[in-house]
């Protein structure tokens, strides 16, 4: 095959669907060789968050000097963007290569009777074998969906394992609580590594505790501002439109003027976790990091299509806040970064999501036009059922309308803008992808 070819095979496994459970996995990597059994793994769960915080984690090792792999999901608009290595993504020839390798073996498999394996299984088949072969001496990687059946969590204990916050996703697979979506997540928790994690609410907070405690595992909380000197603990000194600075105390360093190129207060959040997660890392493998890679690594780190601004008049800003608490959070961002502009919008949603919900949770900053536009996958949520719901909580306070086209409904937008207005992106990561390339194009 070649590199559009095994493309359009990868797309082609939709139709297996997303099947819990390691076996599949297991089973191909065996036949590969086992790649992953001799990687050196940081792995990072979490509901939201967790690409950001891989970045932060990838960009400081690297600024030490280490080859480092990272694998994230989704993609917004190349496939090739879950794979890469000290920021480069994966080359159209190895993806082909490594690509065609593991369809060999997954034809085998099913003439044989096993079952087949699915997007996520062979994508992650993929990526280990990619970077064995690399000789990359650090894998940073987020899980796809949960922890405990995703495909990622066949890696043996990892030198940290890391969770970021957790709140109520995907329900219908993970659990219908927060403890029992934290349950599913601790699942990467192995015995033989360190834990990090955010602060959370108290119910995932318990059961982290819980199982951390169950496997032996020393258990590190990252939290912010706390009275008295809990370690890890971190506190924002400024937040502006072009990034964060705070400080950091932990087991064995102390970090003052710390520098984000991401906004909002959560990528305070996010950084703080992974300074955490790299404090245990050299505690636990030996790596050498000294305080200006720290420095370095943070302020260079930029992950797309979380509040990732494309123009400054307008100021147009994406994000794929995806869920009713990251939409809760963007509107709070907002807030606090763009009070007194007027803020447009163009959202797009999967049909799997509560659109009252994500809608109310941006209601208090939205005050311009809106435009509903459908997110260009098949699952994606029709305009009409979008324009209703937005009708439904912000016809008080904003202009309502509807574009099928995702380019049309950017364009819209920005023609409804005044130079000193905020026009967000925002929604599924699907539509940030495809407005992404109105500025940038990959493939």
């Amino acid at each position: 095959m070649d590199y559009r070819e095994s493309v359009s095979y990868m797309y082609s496994l939709g139709k297996f669907g997303s099947q819990p459970g390691l076996a599949r996995v297991a089973s191909l990597l065996s036949e590969l060789g086992d790649p992953h059994l001799d990687l050196k793994v940081i792995h990072v769960a979490g509901t939201n968050g967790k690409g950001s915080t891989c970045c932060y984690i990838g960009e400081v090792l690297q600024e030490a000097g280490y080859r480092v792999g990272l694998y994230s999901s989704p993609h917004l608009q190349s496939i090739r963007e879950r794979i890469s290595i000290n920021g480069d993504l994966i080359d159209r020839a190895s993806f082909a290569e490594i690509v065609s390798e593991v369809k060999g073996i997954v034809d085998w498999q099913v003439q044989s009777g096993e079952e087949h394996a699915t997007y996520f299984e062979i994508l992650t088949a993929a990526m280990y074998r990619y970077f064995a072969r690399a000789g990359v001496e650090f894998v940073v990687q987020e899980t796809g969906l949960g922890g405990r059946f995703d495909a990622t969590n066949v890696v043996p204990p990892p030198l940290v394992t890391v969770i970021s916050n957790i709140d109520l996703d995907h329900t219908e697979v993970l659990g219908e609580t927060v403890a029992e979506i934290a349950r599913e997540k601790a699942g990467i928790i192995k015995e033989g590594s360190r834990a990090v994690v955010s602060e959370s609410c108290p119910e995932s907070l318990e059961v982290l505790v819980e199982v951390s405690h169950a496997r032996g595992v020393a258990l590190s909380v990252v939290r912010g501002e706390p009275a008295g000197d809990h370690k890890p603990r971190y506190w924002v000194c400024d937040l502006h439109q072009d990034g964060a600075t705070f400080s950091y105390r932990g087991a064995s360093w102390s970090l003052d003027g710390l520098h984000l190129s991401m906004e909002g207060r959560h990528q305070v959040e996010n950084a703080s976790l992974a300074v955490a997660a790299l404090e245990q890392l050299c505690l636990n493998s030996g790596a050498e990091l000294s305080a200006e890679h720290v420095r370095v690594g943070l302020k260079r780190a930029r992950w797309p299509g979380r509040l990732e601004k494309m123009m400054d008049a307008p100021r147009v800003l994406m994000d794929g806040a995806h869920n009713p608490n990251g939409a809760r959070v963007l509107a709070e961002t907002l807030r606090q970064l763009y009070r007194g502009r007027r803020i447009h919008a163009v959202i797009g949603l999967l049909s799997d999501r509560d659109p009252d919900a994500m809608l109310q949770g941006m209601r208090p900053v939205l005050n311009g036009t809106v435009v509903a536009t459908h997110t260009p996958v098949l699952r994606g949520l029709e305009v009409d059922s979008l324009v209703a719901a937005a009708k439904r909580n912000l016809s008080s306070q904003c202009e309502i309308v509807g574009r099928e086209d995702v380019s049309e409904a950017v364009q819209l937008c920005l023609d409804r803008a005044d130079p000193e207005d905020v026009v967000v992106i925002w929604g599924s990561l699907y539509l940030v992808g495809a407005a992404r390339e109105r500025w940038q194009l990959i493939e």
